[in-house]
C-alpha cells in the first residue's frame, strides 16, 4: 500500500527481477497515475476501490460527476479519485442542508450521523454515532488496455 510512483517503482523492480505474480492495490494508490507512470507493466493489475465506476452508465450520481466533469474541464477524463471527492462534496452538502440554519460544527456532526440510507443518485450511504464509513461495499478493479474496469 503506496502511492503510485513507489508502488510503480516496486512492480517495475519486481519484474524486472523476474518476478511473475499479479501486482495488487488499493484505491489510495491513485489508478489513473498509476496506469500513467507505469504504462503497459500496469496490465492486469488489481486494484481495489470504494466506489463503483465513474463511468457506470446505471448511476445517477456517476451520470451527474460526469456532467459536472464535463462543465468543468470537457478535456478532462472521469477518474476514481475525482468521484469519490464529488460524492464527498454531495454527502456535505446534504449535511449542510440538513443541518440547517446556524450552522455549527455540532450540528454538522449530528447531521452526518443521522444520515441513515442517504440516496446520492442510486449510491447508498449510511453514518451513525459509532459508524462513520457511510459504504461497507468494495469494488475490485483490474487494469486492461490502460484502463481499470470492474473485475468479472
Amino acid at each position: 500500500m503506496a502511492p503510485y510512483k513507489p508502488t510503480a517503482e516496486f512492480v517495475r523492480a519486481a519484474k524486472a527481477a523476474g518476478l511473475k505474480a499479479r501486482f495488487a492495490s488499493i484505491s489510495f494508490v491513485g489508478t489513473a497515475d498509476l496506469i500513467h507512470e507505469l504504462g503497459a507493466d500496469a496490465e492486469g493489475m488489481i486494484i481495489s476501490q470504494v466506489l463503483p465506476s465513474p463511468g457506470d452508465s446505471d448511476l445517477e450520481v456517476a451520470k451527474d460527476y460526469r456532467a459536472a466533469l464535463k462543465a468543468s474541464d470537457p478535456a478532462d477524463l472521469p477518474a476514481y479519485a475525482s468521484f469519490e471527492g464529488y460524492v464527498a462534496g454531495r454527502l456535505l452538502l446534504a449535511a449542510f442542508d440538513k443541518s440547517g440554519k446556524d450552522l455549527t460544527r455540532e450540528k454538522l456532526i449530528d447531521a452526518i450521523n443521522g444520515m441513515s440510507k442517504l440516496n446520492l443518485g442510486g449510491l447508498e450511504m449510511s453514518f451513525s454515532e459509532t459508524d462513520h464509513q457511510g459504504m461497507h461495499s468494495v469494488y475490485l478493479t483490474v487494469i486492461r488496455n490502460g484502463n481499470a474496469g470492474p473485475v468479472s
